[in-house]
């Protein structure tokens, strides 16, 4: 099948032996990245762990990452195992 929009997404899940596991967004467009935070903590009040500013941070890419996802990045060294 063929998609006009395609997103990668990697997560690292340290309960399982591979630790790393990726998985693809598809579809015809790309879902809304925006939430109004604000809006939501308004309506979920006062919680003792989830604030807006934890819920960016959680999105937070090592500086690695970040390089390696920008477009002009030069593509990854094979391995030399």
């Amino acid at each position: 099948a063929h998609f006009t929009y395609a997103s990668p997404f990697v997560w690292m899940q340290p309960t399982y032996s591979s630790g790393s596991y990726s998985a693809l967004l598809c579809g015809g467009t790309a879902p809304c990245a925006t939430r109004d935070l604000a809006a939501d903590a308004e309506t979920l009040g006062e919680l003792d762990y989830w604030t807006p500013a934890v819920h960016k941070a959680a999105f937070a890419l090592p500086a690695f990452v970040a390089r390696r996802m920008s477009p002009s990045a030069p593509p990854a060294p094979p391995n030399e195992s």
